[in-house]
């Protein structure tokens, strides 16, 4: 076996703790292999659990496979971007529509070409977005519509059979329903800004417990321009590898689940905003088991809200939060929103006429922050200086914004750039990326809230990490309830 592919005894106690509760939120933060079976498999693995004795843990899948494990059939370790095998097959699904590689297809070319049955089918796309495979398909048609009805003077019976409608009738149903205007009117140029096609997607949590308190974390942060927020309904603009546009997410009616309002003209995108946004209300957490394990300490307790530890609010968008968090450093919240938006400001990536009111601009991504000058929007200088390093760094692989590494690589690499400090690191982990072992030791209010729990007596950032360290691996989930008293 080799020296340092195992893990430290201290890391092994709260890797145990994550791996019996089968927390998809530590997938990608360490493995473990079975030496009776000879399998490798991510935390959320559904085998029954192994004994203590027979597990080794790691914290990069390669090191396993160094040692002669072989990946687990059931969860499939190597596969960390999902969450599971159900929204394997729908990712693929989305893929080959997007792809144009089901083009004129139906549901059972579909299921075909991902060798499953039609039932399967209808019951991952149900269970995963909350929607049939029939209008995802349909969607796909009109997306693929919309072009030829603005470039083309292709007639609209041609258009509906070319797209793969068996009807003019249907394809003008599923058009309106899905753009909110008729085939034609997209023809003349004043309604073409107002063809934002929308699909909804219902999301489903791990437990019940309410949402609530994302919606009245993300309130005070909001960033002009960019997102709103009204009567429990968050909506932003994105623009992303796979594609632009908008949503909205808000509660539906059954309190485990969230309805998911995604308008964009590229297909590509929709699984990406499912993802994310699944992370950013912290959907896939095992909040029961959290709150189980962290209800023994008293001075956490008094911040649960309807007796469950609050769920981990997380960034829509890594970069665009690790901007704000250097933007935060040492300055208050209020503060720091204002720094962003006027960076939002002076990159002046402007939505198009179809967006709703207050969604009115894109954030800037890593390339274009990296071309932007920081002069004159009230940033320190240092601060500056700290912006374009950390940007320069990202661009040359210095450290990644990926969730799926570990707390340990993501603090080592991240720490190692010049003017990162430790609680900008651990915030960045804990807000960003979503780690929930991530703990902000130094934060201001962490230390005075402990500071009026032990009669004004201030404790050092070394003496938080101490007293903390019975709280892992969810002390990402102790700071919330501790920040509920700030």
């Amino acid at each position: 076996m080799k020296k340092n592919s195992t893990v430290a005894e201290n890391e092994r106690l709260y890797y145990e703790k994550a791996r019996l509760q089968k927390d998809k939120g530590f997938d990608g933060v360490f493995f473990f292999a079975v030496k009776t079976t000879g399998i490798v498999c991510r935390p959320s693995c559904p085998a029954p659990a192994a004994k203590k004795e027979n597990v080794t843990y790691y914290k990069q899948l390669k090191d396993a496979f160094e040692d002669g494990y072989r990946p687990c059939h059931r969860c499939h370790p190597e596969r960390v971007t999902l969450v599971d095998e159900a929204a394997q097959i729908v990712s693929k699904a989305m893929m080959l529509l997007g792809s144009g590689a089901l083009n004129g297809a139906n549901t059972m070319m579909m299921a075909k070409s991902l060798f499953i049955s039609e039932r399967r089918l209808r019951q991952v796309f149900k269970a995963i977005l909350g929607i049939s495979p029939t209008r995802a398909l349909n969607h796909q048609r009109i997306l693929r519509a919309i072009p030829l009805i603005q470039n083309t003077d292709q007639h609209m019976t041609s258009i509906a059979y070319d797209v793969g409608f068996s009807s003019v009738r249907q394809f003008n149903a599923q058009f309106k329903q899905i753009t909110a205007l008729a085939p034609s009117a997209l023809r003349d140029k004043q309604f073409q800004a107002r063809a934002m096609p929308k699909i909804t997607l219902i999301l489903r949590g791990d437990s019940k417990a309410d949402y609530d308190t994302v919606f009245e974390f993300m309130a005070p942060r909001i960033l002009r321009g960019v997102e709103t927020i009204t009567d429990r309904c968050y909506q932003r603009t994105y623009d992303i590898e796979t594609g632009s546009g908008y949503f909205a997410i808000s509660p539906d009616d059954q309190s485990d689940t969230l309805k998911l309002d995604v308008f964009t003209v590229d297909f590509d995108s929709i699984f990406d905003v499912y993802l994310r946004v699944r992370r950013m209300f912290d959907m896939d957490a095992p909040i029961e088991a959290i709150t189980a394990h962290l209800k023994h300490f008293e001075m956490l307790e008094t911040g649960f809200v309807k007796q469950h530890v609050p769920r981990l609010p997380t960034a829509f968008d890594a970069f665009e939060f690790l901007v704000r968090a250097i933007l935060g450093q040492q300055i208050t919240v209020k503060a720091a929103t204002t720094l962003a938006q006027r960076i939002v400001e002076r990159a002046d990536l402007k939505t198009a006429d179809g967006f709703p009111t207050g969604l009115t601009h894109f954030f800037p991504n890593i390339k274009a922050c990296s071309e932007l000058s920081f002069e004159g929007l009230g940033i320190t200088g240092t601060r500056q200086g700290t912006l374009k390093r950390v940007i320069q760094a990202l661009l040359d692989n210095e450290f990644s914004l990926s969730p799926y590494q570990s707390y340990d690589a993501f603090i080592k690499t991240f720490g190692a750039v010049k003017g990162i400090g430790d609680w900008t690191v651990n915030y960045v982990a804990m807000r960003g990326l979503g780690m929930k072992d991530s703990f902000p030791a130094s934060d201001l209010g962490v230390i005075n809230v402990l500071a009026a729990m032990n009669d004004g007596q201030k404790m050092k950032p070394k003496a938080i990490e101490t007293l903390a360290e019975p709280w892992r691996p969810y002390r990402a989930y102790a700071t919330l309830c501790l920040w509920r008293h700030y």
